[in-house]
């Protein structure tokens, strides 16, 4: 049903639900008979990055595309970034950057960094509050 909305233009997808879809009819060629779109399947992710720098934009997000797409090479990844903000060995901030803002390599005009802010996660392992730690 929701596919017959989004045919219709009555119903968006978001960008990982495209991708997915077209990934699916490429799966089914043989019975639409139509060109391959050579969708690769999607593969999302939450990325955590951990920083001294309190400035969230200030981080690579071509390292991170390409790290994503070594571990995951028959996928095409997209990824959240959580940025962890880390002083005196802990986390004092956290802010969650969608996807959709990332997706063009930079975080575009950003006026209000706290529309980005979240909760701490409880599941911080202490290794990655190590300086030189990933």
């Amino acid at each position: 049903m929701g596919l017959l909305r989004y045919v219709e233009g009555s119903w968006a997808l978001d960008q990982y639900r495209e991708r997915f879809l077209r990934h699916d009819l490429d799966c089914l060629v043989d019975l639409h008979k139509q060109a391959l779109m050579n969708q690769c399947r999607p593969h999302f992710a939450t990325v955590r990055v951990f920083s001294t720098d309190p400035d969230f934009r200030e981080f690579n997000i071509a390292q991170i595309s390409s790290a994503l797409a070594a571990q995951y090479p028959t996928n095409d990844c997209m990824f959240d970034l959580r940025y962890l903000t880390v002083r005196n060995g802990e986390v004092v901030d956290a802010h969650l950057i969608p996807w959709q803002y990332l997706q063009d390599g930079t975080v575009p005009g950003v006026t209000d960094p706290d529309q980005f802010r979240v909760d701490i996660p409880s599941d911080i392992d202490p290794m990655h509050l190590e300086p030189g730690a990933g």
